[in-house]
């Protein structure tokens, strides 16, 4: 879930350096009041932390649950909730720290703090509530057909993509 989870923060901040990017460059009105030096930093430094993000999530082990032998599909579920608990309390350990070191940097870059919070959020209640057992009817249902085997973890990202949307 830990991949998982880095790979849903390393997409909002390159989505959130996107859009300061082209606040910056005036194609897009947004209520930022910086200049043009530091919206262009922050986004890049957004762009950095993001795409740093998501090169650690890819040398996670992804796909290594279909190497598990003998769990049963809610045994596999059980363990996904509680590891998206665990990478829950991580993620928001993690904004704790980091929040106050932006006390004097522009405000994308609070803003890119507050994904790690919301990240967190999702992974204590939207992931296990929501997210796992959708994942699990998904694949008991064989929803997709002969899919099943690569659907679970696009929907697992998708739900946390989309919590993340909600709860901002």
């Amino acid at each position: 879930m830990l991949d998982l989870g880095l790979f849903a923060v390393a997409a909002a901040l390159i989505g959130l350096a996107a859009a300061v990017m082209l606040a910056a460059l005036g194609l897009i009105e947004a209520d930022i009041e910086l200049a043009t030096g530091p919206l262009l930093i922050s986004a890049l430094v957004l762009t950095v932390v993001g795409c740093f993000t998501a090169g650690i999530a890819a040398e996670g082990p992804v796909r290594r649950n279909r190497k598990i032998v003998g769990n049963s599909e809610i045994e596999i579920a059980l363990a996904r909730a509680v590891s998206a608990l665990v990478v829950g309390m991580l993620f928001l350990f993690a904004a704790a720290r980091l929040e106050p070191l932006v006390d004097d940097v522009p405000f994308p870059l609070v803003m890119g703090i507050e994904l790690f919070e919301l990240a967190g959020r999702v992974g204590l209640w939207v992931m296990p509530l929501i997210g796992v057992p959708l994942a699990l009817g998904v694949k008991l249902t064989e929803l997709l057909g002969g899919a099943v085997e690569e659907t679970e973890l696009p929907v697992l990202f998708v739900v946390w993509i989309v919590g993340m949307m909600l709860l901002r």
